[in-house]
């Protein structure tokens, strides 16, 4: 035999039948008995014979937070009511498992309280017990609030500083296209006057004139790679920049095949 505390979740008027959920069992796993999906079978006949007001709901349609102590036994179809307990009965006041169960739940913070803990511990707890349990309950619900506050400004102030570093960088960004800009037109003008057809002849120029430190953003190396092969092009132009450049001065390139793979700029890599 085994003591549950329940609520109505079926009933059949017609057939005289239904099922209560086992409470503690879904509470607790580890509660000593098995319980089908966590729910028993009850008759209407073991009701009517231990409680008259949840009898004449039941007849009534009325099912709604319908709880109730009960104790199971044990079928071959599996388990079922026996017969419905009084809140005072010995069975459940002097239950350790019951209570200790009860109590754990009740300052369990981590959920809202379930209603079937409150009923069942007004049940069986004195009224000072349940002021102490009520205390304990509000003072861990003051500390994880506290706990939940401070991850909030810990994760807010981490947002916040990713989101300032995400500025420095746009902001970073729009300083670098602006400098490439002003080189850009800089350059456009200091080279066109030469007439030249290639865009090597412009890196050229660049890498001859050592101007690599006047157009430190607009130029630098650039790391080209033609099948397994790999090598540096010095006073290469910056790719975002490149196909502008060539159409700008009319310039061709060398049509090698050679494709570029990576680029840093002169300013980068005199950091």
């Amino acid at each position: 035999m085994a003591i549950e505390f329940g609520k109505v979740e079926k009933y059949i008027q017609n057939r005289g039948f239904g099922f209560v959920i086992c409470c503690f069992k879904r509470a607790n796993d580890n509660y000593p008995f098995s319980s089908n999906n966590h729910k028993a079978f009850f008759h209407i006949k073991a009701i009517k014979k231990f409680n008259d007001e949840i009898f004449n709901n039941l007849e009534n349609g009325n099912i709604n937070d319908i709880y109730f102590w009960f104790e199971i036994e044990k079928t071959d179809k599996g388990e079922q009511v026996l017969r419905l307990l009084k809140p005072d009965d010995e069975q459940i006041k002097n239950n350790p498992t019951l209570i200790g169960i009860l109590k754990n739940k009740f300052l369990d913070t981590s959920t809202s309280l379930p209603k079937w803990i409150e009923l069942a511990v007004n049940d069986v707890l004195d009224k000072k017990e349940i002021e102490i349990l009520k205390n304990a309950r509000n003072i861990l619900e003051q500390i994880e609030n506290q706990k939940r506050i401070e991850r909030q400004r810990e994760i807010q102030a981490e947002n916040d500083r990713l989101m300032a570093i995400r500025q420095q960088e746009i902001q970073k960004r729009k300083e670098l296209e602006q400098i490439q800009e002003r080189e850009f037109e800089q350059l456009v003008n200091e080279v066109q006057s030469f007439s030249f057809t290639h865009s090597n002849q412009v890196s050229n120029y660049i890498k001859r004139n050592r101007l690599g430190n006047k157009y430190r953003h607009l130029a630098g190396v650039l790391e080209m790679s033609k099948g397994s092969d790999t090598w540096d092009f010095i006073g290469g132009i910056d790719p975002k920049f490149y196909a502008r450049l060539c159409s700008t001065l009319n310039l061709s390139n060398q049509n090698s095949g050679a494709t570029p793979t990576n680029f840093k700029s002169f300013n980068d890599l005199n950091k």
